[in-house]
């Protein structure tokens, strides 16, 4: 209830709001705990340690207007490719409108996320989607993400994120979209998230 009230104000932005938050919330949802969610008709899987993606599925004021975006422009037959796929939100919501002869291309280059994107295209029986343990950048190698404990949506590539610990960083294999598409990508991507 409080995330809802304090939902995108300065109270919600604070450090104390957000370890008092953070401490209520473990209470109700061990960091464990695989968390069931059910929005736009789809089923999603996701970690208990989540402090951010995971209250505003269950409040339903994950990326409204993304979301809605998504369904608006999105139609069967398009290709639709998403970078940072985390969970798979997006992914999944994209491959159920352009089914079923659209395709979904799912970059995520964390592994446990990764694992919960695959997991939750499992559970909605989604066909059309690719999934690619990848992180998309401007080159082709290798890079640390860095890792954040509570926020699964909030790992990052850039060195010196004052919320991540150092010691939590993993090695990820990168490219670019000119790499894996093989040059003018535009002729082949319908939207690009």
């Amino acid at each position: 209830i409080s995330r809802s009230i304090f939902y995108d104000t300065r109270i919600q932005q604070t450090r104390l709001a957000n370890r008092v938050y953070e401490r209520l919330f473990h209470i109700a949802y061990k960091a464990e705990d695989v968390v069931t969610v059910t929005t736009h008709g789809l089923i999603f899987k996701v970690p208990g340690k989540d402090i951010t993606i995971l209250p505003s599925l269950i409040n339903n004021t994950y990326e409204p207007m993304v979301l809605a975006l998504l369904e608006t422009f999105l139609e069967p037959g398009m290709t639709f490719v998403d970078v940072g796929a985390n969970v798979g939100i997006h992914s999944c919501i994209a491959a159920k409108r352009v089914a079923p002869n659209g395709t979904v291309y799912s970059f995520e280059p964390s592994t446990e996320n990764f694992d919960f994107l695959n997991m939750n295209i499992s559970a909605n029986e989604l066909l059309n989607i690719k999934t690619e343990l990848l992180a998309i950048s401007d080159f082709t190698g290798e890079a640390l993400l860095y890792l954040d404990d509570n926020s699964i949506g909030t790992h990052t590539m850039i060195r010196g994120h004052q919320e991540l610990r150092s010691d939590q960083k993993l090695q990820v294999n990168v490219t670019s979209l000119d790499a894996y598409f093989g040059g003018d990508f535009s002729k082949t991507i319908d939207l690009l998230k």
